[in-house]
């Protein structure tokens, strides 16, 4: 959750073998949704969901999809992305920040995502990572709808 673009990767080495399921990436707004500038072999991306405004959706390998549908019937990657609105996908109501110099206090830093957003059962299955989804599929982003936030840090 950030302001600006949801996803930027802006490097001219080459990225190999990366695959990258079930995240959320919620930005302001951009250029794209999901821009990199590296050139990409081998790798494998899907079920994200993607939050802002933006003027195209993906640029990948130097070739621009306006839209998630676009990139969906075209793109070599993110068959299977989402749309999300970043003004409800958060149970919380958190909403990315204004500007960098916006910080939460990490009580009100709920990432959890709000029962009906476009986020609920638009992931995969992860073997040992989201064995325990309940729905359809599992939910993108960190926390499986109606999950307790875990502890960090000391206990009593």
């Amino acid at each position: 959750v950030k302001t600006g673009m949801p996803l930027v990767l802006w490097t001219g080495e080459q990225v190999s073998n990366c695959i990258m399921r079930n995240n959320l990436f919620i930005g302001t707004g951009g250029n794209y949704g999901y821009e990199s500038t590296a050139p990409m072999r081998r790798c494998d991306f899907d079920y994200d969901g993607f939050g802002g405004t933006w003027k195209h959706f993906l640029k990948w390998n130097r070739v621009r999809y306006d839209t998630i549908v676009a990139a969906g019937k075209n793109a070599p990657v993110y068959r299977h992305a989402v749309r999300i609105n970043p003004a409800t996908i958060f149970a919380s109501g958190i909403k990315p920040p204004a500007d960098t110099k916006t910080k939460f206090d990490i009580r009100v830093n709920d990432l959890r995502i709000q029962a009906g957003s476009a986020g609920v059962d638009a992931g995969v299955a992860l073997d040992n990572i989201n064995d325990g989804f309940t729905g359809k599929a599992p939910d993108l982003g960190a926390y499986e709808l109606g999950a307790k936030l875990p502890h960090y840090g000391p206990r009593r």
